[in-house]
């Protein structure tokens, strides 16, 4: 028989959130861009999404970021990836991670107002 365990609470700002709603999931990048549906989680009020890049490399300088492009809504997130790479005679700058880089999505809302 399961333990019983104690509610978590959730705050967004000062208010806090009555029904919580945790959803996780994947998104794959094409040119840098990817799109996340979590339809089926029935978020109530557009939850607040952080995305983050996994991006196997060895270098050092070779690092990823995952950021969106615009405001989450009750049923998708969209955003951009980009990694950083020292390039020889012209330093550190930034373009696209390669295709298929995996995005790892926390969408945590609430399920009714």
């Amino acid at each position: 028989m399961a333990a019983e365990h104690p509610a978590a609470f959730v705050w967004q700002g000062a208010a806090q959130l009555m029904s919580p709603m945790i959803w996780i999931g994947t998104a794959t990048t094409t040119g840098g861009a990817w799109t996340v549906d979590y339809t089926q989680a029935g978020f109530t009020s557009a939850p607040v999404v952080t995305p983050t890049a996994l991006l196997n490399a060895s270098n050092v300088y070779d690092r990823a970021n995952a950021s969106l492009s615009g405001t989450p809504t009750l049923t998708s997130a969209s955003g951009y990836s980009t990694r950083w790479a020292n390039l020889v005679g012209f330093g550190s700058t930034a373009r696209t991670v390669p295709d298929g880089t995996v995005i790892h999505i926390v969408a945590i809302g609430e399920t009714f107002a």
